[in-house]
């Protein structure tokens, strides 16, 4: 979603700047959110406040007659897009469930956090080394006395960050990582604060010393890239969660559909996305009594559930679930 988030901001910023093409830019830029919203729904769309965020800061430079047209245009490109979809059964069912069971219905019945203001804290509490940083940044210009460039550029990014993190303050519905895009476009806010004072620092440092910042620079980047590589596929979130997934779809093989509890299918949605990412595998609160549908040959319940009758355990190790098989499957006869 970040990728095209970006891409659909920098569409816009090119529209912006380019008078005999903007309405093109405009509408590729909506392309951009169209795909946003693909990927995660409603949180992907706050950069089609991008040409009225640009007007209110840079006024001077923006009229408001192009902000409007650039706007429209960005929408109907993204409501063209949407509404293709119901052009088709599968997308259109697809679609009407997001909409309807998803988003309306969870966003009233299903709150996920107590206060509306938990995603303000989630955010403050990411942005306390980085205003640290900015902080002393501006007390070095003070006492330089330097000022500020591009201040007008940095409020507009600042606003674009905030539109993507503020309105999920309207629910209750509410995760840390749906904010996550909208950091690039505080990063670069800051950035443009801290400059002049970065600046003038590096002027302040030999050419020796920067020559070994940038060999110390160049080994932590190095670093970094070498860890991620050994700890990839390593999880971190979801350990013990991901642990089972492995070790079942490892010891059944992909493309079974798994007998499971009616709380299990009805909550569990990470669960159920692991299993059919890694290995195709889907569940079915549904009893069909065995040999009636073969297919349906394994079950998988929490620890401390109540199982069904004639089930027999898996002997595989699992941190939260028990691995089951019917007992008619294991009968020579079947």
């Amino acid at each position: 979603m970040t990728t095209f988030i970006l891409a659909s901001s920098f569409l816009g910023l090119k529209a912006i700047h380019s008078s005999s093409q903007g309405i093109l830019y405009a509408a590729f830029s909506g392309l951009m959110l169209f795909l946003a919203f693909m990927v995660k729904g409603v949180p992907g769309l706050f950069p089609l406040s991008i040409f009225f965020l640009f007007w209110i800061s840079r006024q001077n430079d923006f009229s408001f007659m192009r902000m409007l047209s650039y706007t429209s245009t960005a929408l109907f490109s993204l409501a063209l897009c949407i509404g293709a979809l119901f052009l088709f059964e599968e997308s259109k069912a697809s679609m009407t469930f997001y909409l309807e069971s998803r988003l309306l219905a969870r966003i009233g019945n299903n709150p996920t956090v107590e206060t509306r203001f938990y995603i303000v804290s989630d955010f403050l509490q990411n942005l306390v080394v980085p205003s640290i940083l900015m902080v002393f940044a501006l007390v070095r210009m003070r006492l330089k006395n330097l000022k500020i460039e591009n201040l007008k550029l940095s409020l507009f990014l600042l606003y674009l960050g905030l539109a993507g993190i503020l309105p999920i303050m309207l629910t209750k519905v509410q995760r840390g990582f749906y904010i996550s895009p909208a950091y690039p476009f505080i990063a670069l806010s800051i950035a443009i604060i801290m400059l002049p004072a970065l600046e003038s620092l590096r002027n302040s440092v030999s050419k020796k010393r920067e020559a070994l910042f940038r060999r110390i620079g160049l080994v932590l980047f190095v670093c970094v890239i070498g860890l991620t590589i050994v700890l990839a596929g390593k999880p971190k979130r979801d350990k013990d969660l991901l642990e089972d997934v492995y070790k079942i779809g490892e010891t059944i093989g992909s493309g079974h559909i798994i007998i499971c509890s009616v709380s299990f299918m009805k909550h569990d949605w990470g669960p159920k996305s692991y299993f059919m990412r890694y290995f195709e595998i889907e569940f079915d609160a549904q009893r069909t009594p065995f040999p009636a549908n073969r297919d349906q040959r394994y079950a998988l319940f929490k620890k401390g559930e109540v199982v069904d009758e004639g089930l027999v355990p898996i002997d595989i190790e699992l941190n939260l679930y028990e691995l089951y098989e019917f007992r008619s499957a294991l009968s020579p006869n079947m």
